[in-house]
């Protein structure tokens, strides 16, 4: 996704819009680091750490998320696939903040903790937004500033440790049109200190231009990536699971023929995608 990966010692962002897959993305990459790389710390504001994990499962089983958390899945099968894959989440390095931070300094502190201690490759902040700044009186410019300054000092320590900040844009007014850099939360600590900045977003070209129906896709923008390449191309996105592919991607296509999606669609995704990363 990235020229050589996710950086250690320097902050990368991941911002979207409302109901974009952000979080989803995030989880991939928590669970891909924890499964082939070593330990991670998810310091999820938004969730639970249980609403977490059933997110986890949801992705990897292609199981509604919603009928997960009320416990509606009908077929045994489906039970057993849901079950194997809890078990397999146990075994994972995967770890959570001890206690609700009171402010970002006290959730920079526990996190740097628990990464010592645990050996963490990876620390993912979901979401920026929801971080109190400590600060007595404040705007939200000054707000967003003392968050990613105290994360991005943080970073700065972390020698082998990847981190990772989710964050929702903040002022758009029109989600068709490309986010940029000013959208970011702290927006001007993004453009002078993050390694990488990634944006998600329902792009124009990720509809269907006679009836304006969206693809089962996000466009992602890399935004920025410091000695490294921008650009932007589409992921494949299941909705009803929360989970993303490669719009290339063999299972993603029998999935989407399973759905009902037609080969046209199928088509032009896997061009879209090509066409993209230059295959």
């Amino acid at each position: 996704l990235t020229f050589g990966g996710i950086p250690v010692g320097h902050p990368s962002l991941l911002g979207a819009d409302s109901s974009t897959g952000k979080s989803a993305l995030a989880n991939r990459w928590i669970r891909t680091c924890a499964e082939r790389i070593g330990p991670v710390l998810d310091c999820t504001l938004e969730d639970s750490a249980e609403s977490r994990v059933l997110r986890h499962v949801a992705g990897s089983t292609m199981t509604s998320n919603t009928n997960l958390q009320r416990y509606v899945v009908q077929r045994r099968e489906d039970w057993d696939a849901v079950a194997e894959d809890l078990a397999t989440l146990e075994r994972l390095p995967i770890h959570y903040l001890e206690e609700i931070p009171e402010d970002v300094n006290a959730l920079c502190h526990q996190a740097q903790r628990v990464i010592q201690r645990e050996g963490c490759r990876l620390w993912v902040v979901d979401y920026a937004q929801l971080i109190p700044s400590g600060l007595q009186r404040s705007g939200p410019y000054e707000d967003s500033s003392a968050i990613m300054k105290a994360i991005n000092a943080t970073a700065r320590k972390l020698r082998d440790c990847a981190t990772l900040i989710v964050s929702q844009f903040s002022q758009r007014k029109d989600s068709e049109i490309a986010p940029a850099l000013r959208d970011f939360f702290g927006a001007a600590e993004v453009s002078q200190k993050a390694h990488t900045a990634m944006a998600l977003w329902r792009a124009r070209r990720c509809k269907d231009k006679g009836s304006g129906k969206p693809y089962p896709a996000i466009w992602c923008d890399l935004l920025k990536q410091k000695n490294g390449p921008t650009g932007g191309f589409p992921i494949g996105w299941h909705q009803k699971s929360a989970a993303f592919f490669d719009c290339a991607d063999p299972r993603f296509m029998a999935l989407l023929d399973r759905e009902g999606w037609d080969a046209d669609v199928r088509h032009r995704l896997v061009e879209l995608y090509t066409s993209a990363v230059g295959l």
